[in-house]
């Protein structure tokens, strides 16, 4: 999901033996793309054989698709959450919530979602069904809500969703690390830190059923950075594993299956995640904050750019020059959409491919 520049998030994994602080940093290093033709009524924006672009209202920063043509983004406009419905990348309705701003969303199948809100005093749960259309929101609020500072979340099904802490923190803090919504109830995870390690950031969450897998970078010590991955299984932490200390920065997860997942990250790190274990690694383009799998192909994006990966084979960037960043990027069956604001930043565009 969704920041240019990753936030830190702090990562329970006691039932694995261990604990996790927080000390914060981000960035990524970058890699160059190759410019496409411009779309017909959409200015500034990229044509591939497989990409096209739309624009909606509002300021949206996540994306989650119900069907191959179905999908919602989710984010604000005039300091309202809001929810669009898009088919095949068009603007099909708007529905505003109550909540201040949606900031993810998560749909399991194509029977419903779940979308993420803060507000005052905690969080919204915005339910949505088979059509992408509200039909329930529920504030969940409390001291310790408020404190957990939950903003991504991620759902194996409409009763199974897992939410991490991506807010960023100067100094190292004990935290609520991770969330299990189960769609009448938060069951907060809290931390106890014990100092032996503090992580630089989380990037992310991805569920697969009752499985779901948390990546991110983790330091031990003044020299050694390592990419971490916490397994997390009915709710609870089960297991972890480090990356060679030369392979941090992982910035994002996408599972396809209960025991496979793929990871990219800071430095070209592509890697294929087997039930939990740091696996194959890819060397492709740098600093990725998005991907999206389905199968054995992913897309993965970095700012305005776009990559197919198929198989572990990194196709050529696509550079859409209609937004400087991508912050939300879906499955839409084994094709992909993409969202990020616009140049000018007054609306949002939709790639589709």
């Amino acid at each position: 999901m969704n920041i240019m520049c990753r936030w830190v998030v702090p990562v329970l994994a006691a039932a694995a033996g261990f604990s996790l602080g927080v000390a914060g940093a981000c960035g990524a290093a970058e890699a160059a793309g190759v410019s496409s033709p411009a779309v017909p009524g959409v200015p500034g924006s990229a044509q591939a054989a497989m990409v096209s672009n739309h624009k909606i209202p509002g300021h949206e920063s996540a994306i989650s698709c119900l069907t191959a043509s179905r999908c919602v983004a989710v984010g604000y406009e005039d300091h309202r959450g809001q929810v669009v419905v898009l088919i095949n990348g068009k603007k099909a309705a708007v529905s505003r919530v109550r909540a201040g701003s949606l900031v993810a969303v998560s749909c399991p199948s194509r029977f419903g979602c779940w979308a993420l809100g803060l507000r005052k005093g905690g969080l919204s749960f915005v339910e949505l069904g088979r059509y992408g259309t509200i039909t329930r929101q529920i504030a969940v609020t409390g001291r310790a809500v408020a404190a957990a500072g939950l903003n991504q979340i991620s759902c194996g099904s409409m009763t199974s969703c897992e939410l991490v802490d991506n807010q960023y923190y100067r100094q190292p803090v004990g935290s609520v690390q991770l969330g299990s919504w189960n769609g009448r109830k938060l069951r907060l995870t809290p931390d106890s830190d014990d100092g032996t390690f503090y992580l630089l950031e989380v990037g992310g969450i991805s569920c697969w059923k009752t499985t779901c897998v948390t990546v991110g970078t983790t330091i031990s010590d003044s020299t050694d950075n390592y990419s971490f991955i916490v397994t997390i299984r009915h709710g609870k932490p089960a297991a972890v594993d480090f990356a060679p200390a030369n392979e941090w920065g992982l910035h994002a997860v996408s599972c396809v299956s209960s025991s496979t997942c793929y990871a990219v990250g800071a430095y070209g790190i592509f890697a294929t995640v087997i039930n939990g274990d740091y696996g194959t690694v890819e060397n492709g383009p740098a600093g990725n904050h998005e991907i999206e799998c389905a199968g054995s192909t992913c897309w993965t994006t970095r700012r305005g750019i776009l990559w197919k990966v198929t198989n572990g084979a990194i196709g050529p960037p696509i550079t859409d020059s209609a937004t400087p960043d991508f912050t939300g990027i879906a499955r839409r069956g084994t094709g992909f959409a993409a969202i990020g604001e616009t140049t000018s930043g007054t609306a949002t565009v939709v790639a589709t491919g």
